[in-house]
């Protein structure tokens, strides 16, 4: 989808969405910097900000680089733990005891009382991720941010927010063709669309009620796995591959299973894998081709709203790419989702707001 960056991010600051994850292709990928950008269009409106994982650190654990902080307007209400609270640059109050121990210490929420920076750490598993996300509406915000650790794309789950900003950039390669295929195979795997047909849907219902993997066949039987796990799924899969039409999984797919399902003789014709939802998928993007371009196909219960994609043409790692050029190329891989540089967005159109909030430097390095 092309516009310009600024007209870009005004729509999407307008987003109906009021719980919005933000996740990476990558590691470095740009995630904070976007998240910076976004949230500092809201002036005036409460924003809850939590990470699923530590963000806001000053510096990345692995490659040692700079990293920017997460910054927040006056009023941001966040949720972090006791020991990275101390890490705050500017006022801030605790507003809750949110009752969830943390290995940094109990997790709280607390309210910025004027411009911030702060570390987000300890909420870890999803049902802690839906109570602090109830609890900050509760509170008052206007809209709840989820920072999502890489490799765990649990915040973009449809059950718990509304919508995903996925970031990208030169830290995948050194040419934009090398960002723009790895990106079009994350995007493919995270974009499976949602079933509308009633025995998948079934299969999927009663594979999630009993925690096992769930086949149905051609004459519309549901035949639920002896046991839970993904050896099960393949012995039944085994068992009625002549009349095979689906599979559904109750949890997560992990790397290799598509591969192992091709493999089982008798299966005739094509075959859907139904899942809960995309972020259930382990699978990498060559195994997802490989069972799509044998006629099979993936499915999710629910499927995943990608409002955008943030463009970060600089690497952590030194090196970068022109904006514009790698703006236009995955536009024209992914044209039916907004794709731009956030920071361009921000300085070309009238956002004062952020320039307020987010950090000074991070023009030349983002995280």
């Amino acid at each position: 989808m092309t516009s310009s960056p600024s007209i870009l991010l005004e729509h999407l600051s307008g987003t109906d969405a009021r719980t919005i994850a933000v996740a990476g292709c990558s590691k470095n990928a740009g995630k904070t910097t976007a998240m910076n950008v976004l949230t500092g269009t809201w002036a005036g409106s409460v924003t809850g900000l939590m990470s699923i994982g530590i963000d806001g650190e000053d510096s990345d654990f692995w490659l040692g680089v700079p990293k920017p902080r997460i910054s927040a307007l006056p009023g941001t209400l966040f949720a972090t733990a006791r020991r990275a609270l101390e890490a705050a640059v500017g006022d801030c109050s605790i507003v809750l005891d949110a009752g969830i121990s943390t290995p940094l210490g109990e997790l709280v929420i607390a309210r910025t009382t004027g411009p911030a920076q702060v570390l987000l750490a300890g909420v870890r598993h999803k049902r802690d991720v839906a109570m602090v996300r109830d609890a900050m509406f509760r509170i008052g915000a206007a809209r709840v941010v989820i920072d999502g650790a890489y490799q765990r794309l649990m915040s973009a789950d449809p059950a718990i927010s509304d919508g995903l900003i996925l970031a990208t950039g030169a830290i995948l390669g050194p040419r934009p063709a090398d960002v723009v295929e790895r990106t079009v195979s994350f995007v493919e795997r995270i974009r499976v669309p949602a079933t509308q047909d009633a025995l998948f849907l079934s299969a999927i219902e009663l594979a999630c009620s009993t925690g096992r993997a769930v086949a149905a066949t051609a004459d519309g039987r549901l035949v639920p796995a002896a046991d839970e796990g993904c050896d099960a799924a393949v012995r039944t899969c085994a068992e009625f591959a002549d009349t095979l039409v689906a599979l559904a999984m109750p949890g997560a797919v992990p790397r290799g299973f598509a591969d192992l399902l091709t493999s089982i003789t008798g299966i005739h014709g094509s075959l859907a894998l139904v899942v809960r939802d995309a972020t259930r998928l382990f699978i990498q993007g060559p195994e997802f081709r490989r069972f799509h371009g044998r006629g099979h196909r993936i499915f999710g219960e629910k499927s995943v709203n990608l409002l955008a994609i943030a463009v970060n043409p600089i690497a952590v790692t030194g090196g970068g790419m022109s904006s514009a050029e790698l703006t236009a190329a995955l536009s024209e891989a992914i044209p039916d989702v907004p794709v731009f540089d956030f920071l361009k967005a921000a300085s070309d159109g009238d956002h004062g707001s952020t320039n307020d909030t987010v950090p000074q430097g991070t023009r030349t390095f983002r995280s």
